[in-house]
């Protein structure tokens, strides 16, 4: 029973990396071309939906954790040193996931506080990749991370507002793709047979040889 529930963990959570990858590659790139509004906020969620119907299978914190760096190596093997800028994001993200699942739990609440806690990350992250790899000091990056026409007077208010903006989309976001979440769960769910189960139906089969 043990080798089949380790090769079965191991083969779902590969699965999950591999989504991921090929949504981020696909779906990602496709959005990030169109300049379709929210798209990375929105790929946070489909993330954050992969990674917990793994983490129902078996949970236990890490899982998640190891799920998002594998994801990044992947991605980065995939496209190259273009997507070395999101390997921080990738991992913060799942790291920050695991964190708030294992915490509190499957629930739609839970998913709303993990779709607000990816969310805010995710733009963190893009700030410090600006910072980092662009070479645009934090308060000319937070400026142009917030650029939709508005006149902002103060650091501190495009700080508040952008923070609060992450925070409300991400858990809008969340809460929206919850039915969606329990739908693919309960589809995917497959009972793991028993040591009992397996034992009563080798008898089964002995009395019918």
């Amino acid at each position: 029973m043990k080798p089949y529930s380790f090769t079965r963990d191991i083969a779902i959570m590969a699965m999950v990396v591999a989504c991921n990858t090929a949504l981020e590659l696909t779906l990602g790139t496709l959005l990030h071309a169109l300049k379709f509004p929210l798209t990375g906020s929105f790929m946070v969620i489909i993330n954050a939906c992969a990674y917990i119907l793994a983490f129902q299978y078996k949970p236990r914190f890490g899982r998640i954790t190891v799920m998002g760096l594998a994801s990044a190596i992947v991605n980065l093997l995939m496209a190259g040193g273009l997507k070395i800028m999101i390997m921080p994001a990738l991992i913060a993200e799942a790291l920050v996931i695991d964190i708030i699942v294992s915490a509190l739990g499957t629930s739609r609440w839970s998913f709303a506080v993990c779709g607000a806690g990816a969310s805010l990350t995710a733009f963190l992250c893009k700030l410090g990749n600006m910072y980092v790899f662009r070479g645009i000091p934090l308060d000319l990056a937070l400026y142009k991370t917030a650029d939709i026409g508005v006149h902002w007077e103060s650091l501190q208010t495009v700080l508040t507002v952008m923070v609060a903006y992450r925070l409300g989309i991400g858990a809008l976001l969340a809460w929206l793709s919850w039915p969606c979440l329990a739908h693919l769960s309960s589809a995917l769910s497959v009972s793991v047979p028993t040591a009992t189960d397996s034992a009563a139906s080798v008898a089964v089969n002995d009395r019918q040889i």
